[in-house]
């Protein structure tokens, strides 16, 4: 009875059980009643090459920082079956985060209000109430906690929308599942202060919106 009731047990099924399976019945749902089909996007397969490119460049750079500010010990295990698990946990919810909000999204892409309101959703789901009421009791670590995860979160929300809208899901899960992937399977992690963590959080949505957005401009006058 306590271990049923036990916070802890109760978190670790919903994000090993219930949470990848509630994403993939919404996904499956939503590719068949769409037939895949939810907006018209720029031809995007080189723009795909591209994220990819610059995914790997963001990686490589990511890690390099490590000799700079010194390495700290990956929290994921690297043993087969909790490597599966943590595949399974975090990518499989992130493909379908980015599906459901593509379709979401561009199925009124016109209207800005609801563009701002799915990015609101998106980004409340994937901070995480809980955490975030934990990480705010205090007033320096609640600082701390907003520069570094919230508002990161909310640019890299910002730059997922705007893929979303001028590539599908498919040029969002071209960085996000490359890094997320290279994240997870990593044995160290740069050893970044919350202040760091903050700008490269903000910096790099930012440099990849820019790229992105002359890139796609160019093409237009084209």
């Amino acid at each position: 009875k306590t271990k049923f009731l036990n916070k802890k047990y109760i978190y670790k099924i919903f994000n090993l059980v219930i949470n990848p399976l509630v994403f993939i019945g919404i996904t499956i749902y939503l590719y068949i009643k769409t037939n895949n089909k939810h907006g018209r996007f720029v031809k995007n397969k080189e723009h795909v090459k591209k994220m990819i490119i610059i995914s790997l460049i963001y990686i490589i750079t990511y890690f390099f920082l490590g000799f700079v500010f010194g390495f700290l010990k990956s929290p994921y295990s690297h043993k087969i079956v909790p490597l599966l698990k943590n595949f399974w946990q975090i990518l499989v919810p992130i493909v379908g985060i980015e599906y459901i909000r593509s379709v979401l999204v561009n199925s009124n892409r016109s209207s800005k209000l609801y563009i701002m309101f799915s990015l609101i959703i998106f980004f409340v789901l994937e901070l995480g109430i809980n955490s975030f009421l934990a990480n705010i009791v205090f007033r320096e670590e609640a600082f701390k906690y907003i520069a570094s995860s919230v508002i990161p979160l909310f640019a890299s929300s910002l730059l997922y929308t705007y893929l979303s809208i001028k590539g599908s899901y498919t040029l969002v899960l071209a960085y996000r599942l490359i890094v997320q992937f290279m994240l997870l399977i990593a044995p160290v992690y740069p050893n970044f202060d919350w202040f760091v963590t903050g700008i490269v959080g903000v910096l790099v949505p930012a440099l990849i919106y820019v790229l992105l957005k002359y890139d796609f401009e160019k093409r237009k006058r084209d």
